[in-house]
C-alpha cells in the first residue's frame, strides 16, 4: 500500500510534478514529482515538490531530501543481489553526468551522483485499464 501527503509546511507556487492521464480509462495513471535539486539537468525547470511517501510493506519514508542510501532497502529484494541500476544520460554534452534509476512495485526514483533524489515517479502497477 502507498500513502503520499504533503510535507508539513508546503507551499506550492508552479508546477513541480508532472502527472500523466489516460483519457480512455480516465484515470490519472502517472506522478512525477520532482525534487529541483541543484546538480541535475533540470534544476530551475521546475518549482521543488516537497512531498512524503510511506511504503507500508518496506515501513519507509521517501522525502524530498532523502538520499539513495537511507531508502534504498526499499530496491532490493532479501533472497536475490541487488539490481543494477538504469543510468539514464541525457546528453553527452551535460556537466551532470549521468544519474540513476531504481524501480520497485509502483516507484521508481532518480539518483544523481551525489546520491540525492532529482524525482520521484509513482505509477499505478494495476493490470486493470
Amino acid at each position: 500500500m502507498l500513502e503520499i501527503g504533503p510535507k508539513e509546511g508546503a507551499k506550492q507556487k508552479s508546477p513541480a510534478e508532472d502527472i500523466l492521464f489516460d483519457f480512455v480509462s480516465k484515470r490519472v495513471v502517472k506522478f512525477v514529482l520532482h525534487t529541483n535539486a541543484p546538480g541535475h539537468c533540470d534544476f530551475g525547470m521546475y518549482s521543488r515538490c516537497n512531498f512524503s511517501i510511506f511504503l507500508k510493506e518496506k515501513a519507509c519514508e521517501i522525502h524530498t531530501d532523502s538520499k539513495y542510501e537511507e531508502i534504498s532497502a526499499v530496491f532490493m529484494d532479501a533472497e536475490k543481489a541487488p539490481d543494477r541500476p538504469v543510468v539514464l544520460s541525457r546528453q553527452e554534452q551535460q556537466p551532470f553526468g549521468p544519474s540513476f534509476c531504481y524501480g520497485t512495485k509502483q516507484v521508481i526514483v532518480e539518483v544523481m551522483e551525489n546520491n540525492y533524489l532529482s524525482s520521484v515517479t509513482i505509477y499505478d502497477a494495476s493490470k486493470e485499464k
